[in-house]
């Protein structure tokens, strides 16, 4: 039954219930929860760009590790403290876990949040980050996962780029021997050269030589999970068709897919301008987006690049415009006779070279004189997929 009230499903920060797809990150971690049940731990990194989805996964690990009979914690470090801190946060993490899944039998988390006071935890009694203490600490919570009938615990640590170097060496001398932890670090990076597994491991090598040249710790973490845009257009249309099952307001096919493409399948785009869109659609009290409507949001959503693209078309001549409107609507990589073939499929055999010559002619000219068309491999793109559509849209109605 559809909900009677307009209830935007695009503006949770992370998927939650709506996660979709990811089968092959997710068999990963499969692997390694054996791992840990088989107390030989594997700990892992999951690396991605801003927006790929990292802490939404973490999430779904935990859901994942508890009905495993785990227990899962989120820490989630500040760039701003010291290691010290940055070991306290992920301990204090695990600790208030326990004390939620144990109740109130051991008040451990009273006990931790004693600071020196306390009477069953050493590290909050030290000034420094010692690791003798922190291990200690490692230790003493295992014993009370015994007692709790806790198997073991996955720590998905959030934000794991911004970890101090001597917190994560500290964190590798620490639980090296212990069988009952996972550790689970997420790194969000800006640039992934070479791809995301290896832009991880590039970056732990650099946190490691920071950390008195302690390159264990970075080869603590046996696995790399990368996080890239979804895989398939089936996929981000699932992750669009889950959040508004059961709602007032649906899409049509044909908007989910532009949603998809326009936002080159990475989660948190797909999100954003769907958000855009059922907010728009809330507001006209609509219960049904088409395309129509769809392109009217776009117009003014992205008003810069749709005057832009009108501009730019007012100045080209027809032929430009005709050859500009095929790659915008190809909407892929491609070489001038694959565009020819999308243009002009009945054209005749002693027509063809003339006309990719032509297309060539035109598409080189562009790429050489503005910045929205590149050339790559003899192939050719308009670089971001909104002022695509926007040219698509500008050029639709010459």
């Amino acid at each position: 039954m559809a909900k009677s009230h307009y209830v935007n499903p695009f503006t949770e920060a992370s998927a939650g219930p709506y996660f979709v797809g990811r089968e092959s990150q997710i068999q990963t971690l499969s692997i390694n929860l054996n791992g840990l049940k088989a107390k030989n731990p594997n700990h892992l990194y999951v690396v991605g760009l801003h927006g790929a989805g990292k802490t939404s996964f973490l999430q779904k690990a935990i859901e994942i590790a508890e009905e495993e009979g785990f227990l899962g914690v989120i820490p989630i470090l500040d760039a701003d403290r010291l290691a010290k801190d940055h070991i306290s946060t992920i301990l204090r993490a695990i600790v208030k876990g326990l004390h939620s899944h144990m109740g109130e039998g051991l008040p451990i988390l009273e006990d931790w949040d004693k600071g020196k006071e306390s009477r069953h935890f050493f590290h909050p009694h030290s000034d420094q980050l010692e690791t003798d203490s922190v291990r200690q600490d490692f230790e003493n919570i295992e014993n009370y996962m015994e007692t709790a009938k806790v198997d073991g615990v996955l720590v998905c640590i959030d934000e794991g780029q911004r970890i101090h170097p001597l917190a994560l060496s500290a964190l590798k001398n620490s639980l090296q021997g212990l069988s009952k932890y996972l550790i689970v670090l997420s790194l969000r990076l800006t640039v992934a050269a070479g791809g995301l597994v290896k832009a991880g491991q590039v970056f732990l090598e650099e946190k490691a030589r920071e950390a008195e040249l302690d390159f264990g710790a970075s080869r603590f973490f046996v696995d790399g999970i990368g996080m890239g845009p979804f895989e398939s257009n089936q996929e981000a249309s699932q992750c669009i068709c889950k959040r508004l099952q059961g709602n007032i307001i649906q899409f049509s096919e044909e908007t989910i897919d532009l949603i998809s493409r326009l936002s080159e399948l990475i989660p948190r785009e797909i999100i954003s301008l769907a958000s855009k869109i059922y907010h728009n659609a809330a507001i006209n009290k609509m219960h049904h987006v088409e395309k129509d409507f769809f392109d009217d949001v776009f117009r003014k959503e992205f008003l810069s690049e749709v005057e832009e693209s009108k501009t730019f078309c007012s100045k080209i001549s027809s032929g430009d415009q005709n050859t500009l409107k095929g790659l915008a609507m190809i909407r892929k990589p491609c070489n001038p006779e694959e565009l020819s073939a999308f243009m002009y499929p009945f054209l005749p055999e002693d027509a063809k070279s003339i006309v990719i010559s032509g297309i060539q002619g035109t598409l080189e000219r562009i790429c050489r004189k503005t910045g929205i068309c590149l050339k790559k491999d003899d192939c050719y793109e308009i670089i971001n997929p909104i002022f695509a559509y926007a040219l698509e849209l500008a050029l639709r109605t010459n």
